[in-house]
């Protein structure tokens, strides 16, 4: 703080303190990075995935059950549509450009990957 009081933002000083904090941030957060990996995450914790059901109960964890492929397409040219709706200038860029293909490529790419856009 006093630091900050006594010199301008963008002064050297002021910017290596604030690199200085990142740096120690870092370093202090490191221990706590074996707890992103799955296998030693369960193993230190002895924890497993829980949700909760309506009445606030812990249950086990289910996945969302998977997604019908005619649904997502439906969803996806309602959203086209809003979009075209909203910001019809974007879409008339992206014709001109030739990106409309491209985004429309990868998007195929993933739903048919992932199941989801």
């Amino acid at each position: 703080a006093w630091i900050m009081s006594t010199r301008p933002y963008f002064d050297w000083v002021v910017v290596h303190t604030f690199f200085a904090c990142q740096v120690l941030y870092g370093y202090m957060a490191m221990p706590f990075f074996i707890f992103c990996i799955p296998m030693l995450r369960e193993a230190l914790t002895h924890s497993v995935p829980s949700a909760y059901d309506k009445e606030g109960r812990v249950r086990a964890y289910e996945a969302p059950p998977p997604k019908d492929e005619a649904l997502l397409k439906k969803q996806l040219e309602w959203l086209e549509e809003e979009r075209k709706k909203a910001h019809p200038e974007e879409v008339e860029k992206e014709h001109d450009s030739g990106l409309g293909d491209l985004l429309h490529t990868l998007k195929t790419m993933i739903v048919s990957v992932f199941g989801f856009v």
